[in-house]
């Protein structure tokens, strides 16, 4: 018989092979059965899913979708004078302020009837698709300029969907 089939042999029984004696093992202990959680019971595994915190209440509240996003860029209260954020003009609601916290963010979100957008101290990119029908459209926004975008650029109503920085 090969070394390792010994082996294999002497781990699997409870006595150990030296030299022809049997050597008797302590018994495995196993754990109380009091100790084991039903699976249900288990916490579960943490999925993120970049879902925005408190969309719904935001939607209730502001009329805004804000949909998935990497952190980097918060809705923010607006500050006059604050040349740091974002700042979104559209039609029948008041302007909403963004903040970046990073070197780069990203935000998908809806912002019905969207007319001008201020890029606050980072350059972005923008997209927004019409409301009624056609293909989106992308603007570059430079820091702290005003971008015209929507029907102020080619008419009709559109909605913001996506701001990206960096």
């Amino acid at each position: 018989m090969a070394l390792t089939s010994v082996f294999a042999v002497a781990c699997a029984s409870s006595a150990t092979t030296v030299a022809g004696a049997a050597t008797p093992h302590a018994t495995p202990r196993t754990a109380p059965a009091s100790v084991s959680k039903p699976l249900e019971d288990q916490p579960s595994n943490i999925v993120e899913d970049f879902s925005y915190p408190g969309a719904a209440q935001i939607l209730a509240t502001r009329g805004i979708t804000l949909k998935k996003g990497d952190g980097h860029i918060l809705l923010v209260d607006c500050v006059a004078g604050d040349a740091t954020q974002i700042v979104v003009d559209a039609r029948a609601r008041p302007q909403t302020c963004f903040h970046v916290t990073g070197p780069v963010g990203d935000l998908t979100l809806q912002i019905p009837r969207t007319y001008d957008i201020r890029g606050g101290d980072r350059n972005l990119t923008a997209t927004l698709t019409p409301e009624v029908s056609g293909d989106d459209k992308t603007y570059d926004v430079a820091a702290g300029q005003w971008t015209s975008v929507g029907e102020t650029d080619v008419g009709g109503y559109w909605a913001l969907m996506e701001i990206r920085v960096g």
